[in-house]
């Protein structure tokens, strides 16, 4: 196949089967004397469109296409991923039936599907894909029925990732049997509201298995919650926000959890008056509670006092002084933090070595004195973030000597859009610094 180039017309048909082929040297083959493992091979580079437009060229076609088949993993249910043109009049390809001929082609293999209903004509065909993709590992849905999640929970046992988006039913029955069967669970995310009755199928998720756990906008009920995160011992990550129904039972519950290693709240936390309890959390690595009115001075001292193997803070937003933000900064192993819009100063900083990424977009106050310093004595910082900071070309002076007698040879990103640099003005530069003007605002764990 080296030097090979195949060349399809505009518009293949039955009627159309001209295939012009030529290779390097210029010479006309015929892409019909391709046996049938390379004309596979071949297929398997064309997008989900495309295949099943060759199908129409002749039978030989139509039957490798079917076995070409087996490399697709996934799938995502979105028909703009498939290689459709705007312009398209296939209607075929374009009508939610596509999605059906794919898995009937394809089902067997897959091993993640993202299935979005919401339409009925989708809603049927959702109804097939546990019959059609039985051995699915990683699904997620959204806008779907109980006739939906009856068929997967019925025909799918090795489901290791489940994340469900609204639902136009009650559902506890099937997503009790559901989770009965998938004895392997590992994530579970339940994102807008997941109608159900009463929320038993809490207690047959298999506690044993599953390690992260991401809930929100949800108004699903604790009473049942708060009983089966109890046991769930292997629990290492936890998200929630916008949760009406949680309370502080429901923190103490998740608290009892000492497996917990990556915590993230939201602004809204239904009933829950305070998060103290996670102080006693002693396994924390990563905690993010940006815009948190439940976050003060007092909580985070004692967070940082309790829990000294946290590598990953996030405090954006929050009600806190230089003195919270000074226990964060001791930690013996903090490597990212994010302190978004804070009113902090100079005296909130010690020195991290560790530190790998800080960002703090619109902290004002800080001096440019305080960045120059964090530079110099962060030896493995690649990212700092100083956007609409008072930041002055002295600090880009003092970056590019810092940055220059590095011995890692790490390059140090700073995002610098709203500042008083001025490049121009600058005489000396260093490879390991790349000072870019453009608007950043993530959290720190997310510099790569």
């Amino acid at each position: 196949m080296d030097g090979v180039v195949v060349k399809f017309s505009k518009f293949v048909t039955s009627d159309r089967r001209t295939i012009r082929v030529s290779n390097t040297r210029d010479s006309e083959i015929s892409i019909h004397f391709l046996n049938d493992d390379c004309l596979i091979h071949v297929f398997q580079f064309l997008p989900i469109a495309d295949r099943i437009r060759v199908e129409r060229v002749c039978r030989r076609w139509q039957r490798v296409s079917k076995e070409s088949w087996f490399d697709r993993k996934s799938l995502n249910a979105y028909t703009d991923k498939w290689g459709l043109s705007s312009s398209s009049n296939e209607l075929l390809l374009r009508s939610p039936h596509a999605l059906y001929e794919i898995l009937k082609r394809c089902g067997s293999y897959l091993k993640k599907l993202e299935f979005v209903g919401y339409i009925d004509e989708l809603i049927d065909i959702g109804a097939r894909i546990g019959s059609l993709c039985p051995n699915l590992q990683y699904l997620e849905l959204a806008g779907v029925t109980r006739i939906v999640l009856k068929n997967i929970a019925e025909n799918c046992t090795d489901i290791r990732s489940f994340s469900l988006r609204d639902t136009f039913d009650s559902c506890d029955d099937e997503l009790s049997l559901l989770f009965a069967r998938n004895k392997r669970l590992e994530t579970v995310e339940f994102i807008c509201d997941a109608r159900t009755n009463d929320g038993k199928f809490w207690l047959r998720i298999p506690t044993e298995s599953i390690q992260t756990l991401y809930i929100l906008n949800s108004s699903l009920s604790t009473s049942y919650f708060n009983e089966a995160v109890r046991k769930m011992k292997n629990l290492s990550k936890l998200t929630f926000d916008f949760c009406e129904e949680f309370d502080d039972e429901s923190m103490e519950a998740i608290c009892s959890v000492a497996s917990l290693t990556e915590i993230q709240t939201g602004v809204y936390l239904g009933h829950i008056k305070s998060l103290r309890p996670i102080v006693n959390l002693k396994n924390l690595k990563v905690v993010e509670f940006s815009l948190s009115d439940y976050v003060d001075d007092e909580f985070l001292i004692q967070l940082c006092r309790n829990c000294s193997q946290l590598t990953d803070v996030d405090i954006s937003g929050c009600k806190v002084t230089d003195a919270g933000v000074a226990s964060v900064t001791l930690l013996p192993k903090i490597e990212r933090l994010t302190l978004n819009f804070l009113r902090i100063t100079a005296k909130a900083f010690n020195v991290m070595p560790k530190l790998k990424a800080i960002e703090c977009f619109k902290c004002k106050r800080i001096s440019t004195r305080c960045f120059s310093h964090m530079i110099e004595t962060s030896e493995d910082l690649e990212l700092l973030n100083v956007c609409y900071c008072k930041v002055y070309n002295s600090t880009v002076k003092r970056a590019i000597i810092a940055t220059k007698k590095r011995a890692n040879n790490m390059t140090l990103r700073m995002y610098a859009r709203g500042t008083r640099i001025k490049l121009e003005k600058l005489t000396d530069a260093s490879p390991f610094l790349k000072v870019i003007f453009a608007y950043r605002l993530h959290n720190a764990k997310d510099y790569m």
